[in-house]
């Protein structure tokens, strides 16, 4: 999955998160896989993003159909209306996108 549109509530607080899940199943091994996303407002503005090498959790390695389950909690920063998610899993040098 690598674009989704997710429609905010106008009555989620500013103490309210968001989670965002994302299941995938590697068709090739994978070594240190790199997983991240970037909220966009309606107008493609970014909002908020980040990936798991910033964060410094790096994953471990993948082997071929094995099943990754990630999940990012992120703080409500976004204005009522639509936003545009993009998600993406890479190699730990950004060379190679798998997702």
């Amino acid at each position: 999955m690598r674009y989704t549109e997710v429609a905010v509530p106008s009555v989620l607080g500013e103490e309210a998160g968001l989670t965002h899940e994302l299941e995938a199943v590697a068709e090739q091994g994978v070594d240190d896989p790199v997983n991240g996303f970037l909220i966009k407002s309606s107008s493609g503005a970014p909002v908020l993003g980040t990936n798991s090498l910033l964060k410094r959790q790096l994953s471990s390695s993948v082997s071929r159909v094995e099943r990754m389950h990630l999940a990012w909690s992120v703080p409500n920063a976004f204005s009522d209306g639509l936003h545009h998610v993009d998600l993406a899993i890479a190699d730990r040098q950004g060379l190679t996108m798998y997702d």
